[in-house]
């Protein structure tokens, strides 16, 4: 399995304008209508077609249409897109990631000390580790995302 980390920025071509006014968090889009949603899912074909070009150059007796070396290692892999979008938002990818370490938080406290007092229940304390991580995750993401602008500003 691997884990490909993006930011998006807010620029026409990830964002596109709806009646003269640009998309963000919170309008009502389908899950495939999402920035994020939508560069997470080109990262397979983007990195399949890399590949292709690597082994075009480096396979010479290669039939037309036969896999190369390249595009079948990369194509055995299952790919997570990790994307962060300019609003704070985030990919599905992100959210099931998010699930996974709130699930080992709640059993690595349950397991040596005891859970949040108000929250002895494994579901509440889930809830509150989930949210940890998001906020933590999204604060991060934008706080990188201007770190990059910020730094580019002196080449302005």
């Amino acid at each position: 399995m691997l884990a490909e980390l993006k930011t998006l920025s807010c620029c026409p071509s990830r964002y596109p304008t709806q009646a003269g006014r640009q998309v963000g968090l919170g309008d009502k889009e389908d899950d495939k209508g999402r920035a994020v949603e939508r560069r997470a899912a080109g990262l397979q074909s983007e990195y399949l077609r890399k590949a292709r070009r690597v082994d075009s150059l480096t396979v010479q007796d290669r039939e037309e249409g036969a896999l190369g070396p390249v595009e079948t290692a990369v194509g055995s892999f299952n790919l997570l897109g990790f994307v962060f979008g300019a609003f704070g938002e985030a990919s599905q990818d992100v959210h099931k990631f998010v699930d996974v370490l709130a699930e080992g938080r709640c059993g690595v406290l349950q397991g040596g000390q005891r859970g949040r007092k108000g929250y002895r229940e494994r579901s509440g304390e889930k809830s509150v580790q989930v949210g940890f991580l998001r906020r933590v995750l999204s604060v991060e993401a934008v706080r990188a995302r201007a770190r990059l602008v910020l730094d580019r500003l002196h080449l302005v």
